[in-house]
């Protein structure tokens, strides 16, 4: 089961914020397990000793945190008039590059699914740069290399993509 904690706004302290998040989904399942230290993977991807997995975004006015006890990255973009046709032909493979001219939502949905599946993975955005596209060209993917992609409505002019994690079980308002 998944859970995504949003908040209007940045925390004041995000290390703290994401371990109560943690602690408040095992809490809600009836687990009195209290997260101590966020760590790093080699590659930069950031863990709890025992669990849950977790993953932050934010962008404009919103912070995200989803807490799953499956592997799972989340982006959310606030969808804003750019050079979109540009970046796409520099950072896309085609068939993605060829999805996101559509409009600027549709470059955001790319954007978004690619950053969560590389969150996922923990390799980062630069190291699936040319990998796995998440679109034929004409529709986005339900899955990418195996992990499922879900598109979230966090709130209007926003893109949330979630990859991995399990059912998702609700939007969480942060502070629980």
């Amino acid at each position: 089961m998944t859970a995504i904690y949003v908040l209007h706004g940045l925390p004041e302290n995000k290390r703290q914020a994401i371990l109560t998040c943690c602690a408040h989904y095992r809490a809600a399942r009836g687990d009195d397990f209290i997260p101590s230290g966020i760590h790093e993977t080699p590659s930069g991807k950031p863990y709890l000793d025992g669990g849950p997995c977790f993953s932050v975004s934010h962008s404009g006015e919103y912070w995200l945190c989803a807490v799953s006890e499956r592997e799972l990255g989340i982006d959310i973009e606030r969808v804003t008039a750019r050079r979109t046709r540009l970046i796409a032909e520099r950072m896309f493979p085609l068939p993605d590059a060829l999805y996101a001219r559509r409009d600027e939502t549709s470059f955001f949905r790319v954007w978004c699914a690619r950053e969560a599946y590389a969150k996922y993975t923990g390799l980062g955005l630069s190291a699936t740069r040319g990998l796995h596209p998440v679109s034929d060209g004409d529709a986005l993917a339900e899955r990418v290399d195996g992990a499922p992609l879900r598109f979230i409505d966090i709130a209007q002019g926003y893109v949330t993509c979630l990859c991995g994690g399990g059912r998702l079980v609700g939007l969480v308002a942060y502070p629980p």
